[in-house]
């Protein structure tokens, strides 16, 4: 049974399935987006209590994805990460 509902956003199919592999195994409710729609269309229905963003990425970057729920009052934890090394 799932306590909580994590959203994981990243460009990188890889990332999403890795973040999404160790979440499950530790009790949570995932979806992956792999871009902006759809990460729009996914957090609209979704309601995530934990979003797992990469900083770096097509469309919304990671910046704009914490301005997108922060416009929408959202409560969800944060988690931001990047594979770039410019971070």
């Amino acid at each position: 049974m799932f306590n909580k509902r994590l959203l994981v956003i990243d460009d990188d199919n890889d990332i999403t399935e890795l973040v999404s592999r160790i979440a499950i195994q530790s009790g949570f409710d995932t979806r992956t987006a792999h871009n902006d729609l759809s990460f729009i269309s996914i957090y609209e229905h979704f309601k995530p209590d934990v979003v797992v963003t990469d900083i770096v990425m097509p469309g919304m970057d990671g910046f704009e994805i914490l301005q997108f729920l922060c416009a929408r009052g959202s409560t969800a934890r944060i988690v931001l990460i990047s594979g770039n090394q410019q971070y």
